[in-house]
């Protein structure tokens, strides 16, 4: 390899590692658990008007109807992500969940289990939020985040439930959506879930900069030390 050639060489996994450090990254979005059973993806205030059934105001991805995906899809890019899916109660009433998040600074607040380390993890603020209703008789909804100074987490332990596995969690205020009377529809709701890279076991997936730095900087230093056998 010549000298030209070895400085294209480095130059361009230089750029490969950036390349990588934007790419996206999707995860299985699926509840959290509590005494081995999923207990809910979003939990959305007393219940929308007109819902029914066992724990009406709990909805999951994995209550499917039809050909629907019993769990949602987290997506991270560069800064932004996003959070889709649909969610069904266990009277099957259900909204299509869609988040779109940017990030922001570490906000110094969080809702943390005994061993989680918000060191590590990401955090994130509301682009835009909706639940759309797909039941016949309830609103749909927008949503604003809510909390003193929390933001939506993201990261070992971020779920507020399970302190070893990858989650994600935000709390909300949810408005409902263009209504014009006095009697307009609100309700405070979360969202607690699992996050798996790949349908992998949970476990944060080592960066792909991080798996091509070192190639890089043993590029790019074969190149210094071919410039200098050049000189003397």
């Amino acid at each position: 390899m010549n000298f030209k050639t070895a400085v294209i060489a480095a130059a361009a996994a230089i750029v490969m590692v950036g390349t990588a450090a934007s790419a996206t990254t999707t995860y299985k979005a699926t509840s959290h658990y509590e005494n081995g059973s999923p207990e809910h993806s979003v939990w959305f205030g007393w219940g929308p008007q007109g819902a029914s059934g066992s724990k009406s105001n709990h909805f999951l991805f994995e209550n499917t109807v039809g050909g629907e995906n019993p769990y949602g899809s987290f997506t991270v890019k560069g800064n932004t992500a996003s959070l889709t899916g649909t969610v069904r109660n266990a009277a099957l009433q259900g909204f299509d969940l869609k988040v779109d998040l940017v990030e922001v600074a570490d906000p110094g607040t969080y809702k943390t289990v005994p061993g989680a380390n918000p060191a590590t993890w990401k955090f994130y603020d509301f682009v835009s939020a909706t639940l759309m209703s797909k039941t016949p008789g309830i609103a749909s909804f927008f949503l604003e985040m809510r909390g003193p100074g929390l933001k939506a987490q993201f990261g070992v332990g971020a779920n507020d439930k399970d302190a070893n596995l990858l989650g994600f969690s935000s709390w909300f205020t949810a408005y409902e959506l263009d209504c014009k009377s006095d009697q307009c529809q609100r309700y405070d709701g979360d969202i607690n879930i699992v996050l798996e890279p790949g349908g992998g076991s949970g476990v944060v997936p080592l960066p792909a900069s991080l798996v091509m730095l070192p190639a890089a900087l043993g590029m790019l230093g074969a190149v210094g030390g071919f410039a200098r056998r050049r000189k003397s």
